[in-house]
């Protein structure tokens, strides 16, 4: 029986940051990202929107689901939440029939707690 880490993001993923005019800035396909320390410990600012995206390479097919688009929500939400952080997540697609090799995105409200 396999068990899933809630620290980490699933096996092919692919993590995508884009600026406000949809321009990518930073790619990654490490399981461990940390997007706290990623997209905030250098941020000047207690506040930052960011548009995220997220597929998964090497997936025997499957399509996004709303459990596995809630379970991707729940480990944004740990991450940033762990931190310090609180995260508004809002969907930039429908959840209809998006193979996992695409990319879902989402637009996170990032805050300080601290402020």
């Amino acid at each position: 029986m396999t068990r899933r880490n809630p620290f980490l993001w699933p096996a092919g993923s692919r993590l995508r940051f884009y600026d406000s005019r949809g321009r990518l800035r930073s790619s990654y396909l490490n399981r461990r990202l940390d997007m706290a320390d990623t997209l905030m410990l250098n941020w000047p600012r207690p506040t930052r929107i960011v548009h995220f995206g997220l597929s998964r390479t090497g997936t025997d097919g499957g399509y996004w689901t709303e459990d596995e688009v809630l379970r991707m929500e729940e480990r944004i939400r740990y991450d940033l939440n762990f931190d310090g952080y609180q995260v508004t997540i809002y969907r930039e697609r429908p959840l209809d029939t998006v193979p996992l090799s695409e990319e879902f995105h989402w637009t996170l409200r990032i805050r300080s707690r601290w402020i």
